[in-house]
């Protein structure tokens, strides 16, 4: 599996970006164009739309509220982003949960 850090793929989309292929300049559909951007990039293929739930994900895992998300992703209810993301907000939840419990960890004082 390929990994790549932010800041990569933040310089690869922002030098993509400023090319005249982009698809506001072009015929290319954002589908086509990000097609494209990939193979341009030897990226591993994922489907335009896998991005949409990247971005959800992401976005849990940094803690940002989830009405937030679901605005951002145009859902009718916060219900909607609940459903489809339930599972990495339970992961999330858990992250904090032990982040939490290592904040309120009494440390033994010295010589004890």
């Amino acid at each position: 599996m390929c990994t790549y850090n932010h800041a990569d793929i933040k310089t690869l989309f922002a030098e993509s970006l400023r090319e005249k292929s982009y698809f506001t300049n072009s015929l290319l559909s954002p589908n086509l164009w990000f097609r494209a951007f990939l193979k341009k990039n030897n990226l591993r293929y994922i489907k335009f739309h896998t991005l949409r739930h990247t971005s959800a994900t992401l976005l849990i895992n940094q803690g940002v509220h989830a009405k937030i998300i679901s605005e951002r992703l145009g859902h009718g209810n916060i219900q909607v982003t609940m459903n489809t993301y339930g599972f990495a907000l339970r992961s999330a939840d858990k992250a904090a949960a032990d982040k939490f419990e290592s904040i309120l960890k009494v440390k033994p004082r010295h010589g004890e």
